[in-house]
């Protein structure tokens, strides 16, 4: 099977994307579930995103994809989508890297 690779055009159209609907789910939120929801949002990577993407390329070979989408997506933070969705930040990512290994935690 062929994968597609990411691109950071790509990625900009999915961001703008997930954002216009989250933005929109948020707008009739409170009516719908009686409390206010919590940020919600799909982070453009700063400058310490990027230095953590490039030690992050670094440390795990094989993985531009992952180095492409932390180059352009710093975080994606929605606690109020279905039942949450979270993409942690390239230094979370290094930082529990460091401290468990890359084995899958419970």
């Amino acid at each position: 099977m062929d994968q597609l690779s990411y691109s950071a055009a790509w990625l900009s159209r999915w961001r703008d994307e997930i954002t216009g609907a989250v933005n929109s789910m948020m707008s009739t939120f409170e009516e719908t579930y009686g409390y206010e929801p919590g940020t919600n949002e799909v982070r453009v990577a700063g400058e310490e995103d990027l230095r953590a993407a490039h030690d992050y390329g670094r440390e795990v070979l094989g993985f531009e994809d992952l180095l492409t989408f932390y180059e352009s997506i710093g975080e994606v933070v929605l606690p109020d989508v279905g039942n949450g969705y979270f993409i942690h930040s390239a230094r979370d990512v290094l930082h529990r890297l460091a401290e468990g290994g890359a084995g899958l935690r419970s």
